[in-house]
């Protein structure tokens, strides 16, 4: 109270001397003022308290926005590091399967040369049986047909008395005497 008071006097002693002149918006200034003051010196503690409440609770919404910030960010970077840990996976992944085809492009005519050796030796093994067996087939096959056609031979020879029959056994006889005993000449 004595603040104003004190206020109040100062404010008449500079009116009175011209020093500061009263127009409409001094006095306008003077009444802000003192509405201020007063309105301080009143409700100064509730106002104090209200402001203090609501700038702690701005305070909390700001350390929650920042930590859903700091949260978003984090998870941004996380997001923004995928891709380029996929894009090096990728590249990786292109480099084992270049290495993979040249080496299967080396190795795959060597296997195919190698298969197929395998196979023409083993074809070739089977055909040496086949002919093997076919030689012996057909050399029992002619050995029956020759004791087949002497068996004829020498019946026709010794039981049909036709002259060129008779004709072959007297030629065969001398040839069978020439081998026993051999012309000395």
């Amino acid at each position: 109270m004595i603040n104003i008071l004190l206020i109040l006097f100062l404010f008449i002693f500079l009116s009175y001397k011209n020093i500061l002149l009263l127009n409409e918006e001094s006095l306008i200034l003077l009444c802000f003022i003192t509405f201020v003051s007063l309105i301080l010196n009143k409700f100064g503690t509730t106002i104090t308290t209200s402001l203090t409440s609501q700038s702690k609770n701005i305070e909390i919404v700001l350390k929650q926005s920042l930590e859903q910030f700091s949260t978003l960010l984090h998870k941004f970077l996380l997001l923004n590091q995928k891709p380029k840990k996929l894009i090096s996976k990728f590249h990786k992944l292109g480099d084992y399967y270049y290495n993979l085809v040249s080496v299967l492009g080396n190795k795959l005519p060597k296997y195919k040369e190698l298969q197929l050796n395998t196979a023409y030796k083993n074809r070739l093994v089977f055909l040496n049986k086949v002919e093997q067996q076919t030689i012996k087939l057909l050399a029992v096959i002619i050995v029956k047909k020759l004791a087949k056609i002497i068996k004829l031979k020498q019946f026709y020879s010794s039981n049909l008395k036709i002259n060129y029959f008779l004709c072959l056994k007297s030629i065969n006889l001398r040839e069978y005497i020439h081998l026993i005993i051999p012309n000395n000449k």
